[in-house]
């Protein structure tokens, strides 16, 4: 069985928040990968630490261990370009650690709360009435749609209910949204990184 590393941007520098940010990934891909103690979701708060702590384990690896680094693309990824070419224009000063491939880097769309309004079911059950899903955009390709308009669009579904939307509520409704969901409003994604786990999975 080949371990699975996910180095993530997101928990901040809390750990109550990086609590969250682990179960949440961790439910979000038990489905996907479901045998026990295969997959470990590592967050790192900010990219660049998220990046480090990639660097470091892919300069001192394990050999049963896969390590994969999930960020924020931040903007959309232009058609035909890999995520280390993205990088290479995002984020110039990170540098691809020897023997990694395109296969061990992924996005988490533009924005992780991309992966929220795919499944506006889930987020109406969580935020209760009265959430507004018809405010949330309705493009078939969620990856296009930038990060102001992403929270934007959560904050006016939710302006009236109680809860209303605040970053701490992203890692515990990422275990709620649908893989599925995700899958088909976010193609790239779902073809990149989900079938890349469904493989790393039978491994």
């Amino acid at each position: 069985m080949v371990a699975v590393v996910i180095f993530v941007e997101g928990g901040g520098d809390r750990k109550d928040l990086q609590i969250r940010c682990r179960k949440g990934f961790q439910e979000l891909l038990e489905t996907i990968m479901p045998k026990r103690g295969q997959l470990q979701i590592r967050p790192r708060g900010s990219r660049d630490e998220a990046y480090r702590s990639f660097k470091i384990a892919c300069e001192n690896p394990d050999a049963s261990t896969c390590y994969l680094l999930l960020v924020d693309a931040e903007e959309p990824v232009a058609i035909g370009h890999g995520p280390w070419q993205h990088l290479s224009k995002r984020d110039p000063t990170w540098k691809r650690p020897a023997g990694v491939d395109d296969d061990s880097v992924h996005f988490m769309a533009v924005i992780t709360e991309t992966w929220l309004i795919a499944d506006p079911g889930a987020l109406a059950s969580h935020y209760g009435e009265p959430f507004k899903k018809d405010v949330l955009p309705k493009t078939d390709n969620l990856e296009e749609v930038s990060k102001k308009d992403v929270i934007d669009a959560l904050n006016s579904a939710t302006k009236s209910t109680k809860k209303r939307y605040e970053k701490s509520h992203g890692w515990e409704l990422v275990g709620k949204v649908s893989p599925d969901a995700i899958r088909k409003r976010c193609k790239r994604f779902g073809k990149r990184f989900l079938d890349h786990m469904a493989k790393l999975a039978r491994a």
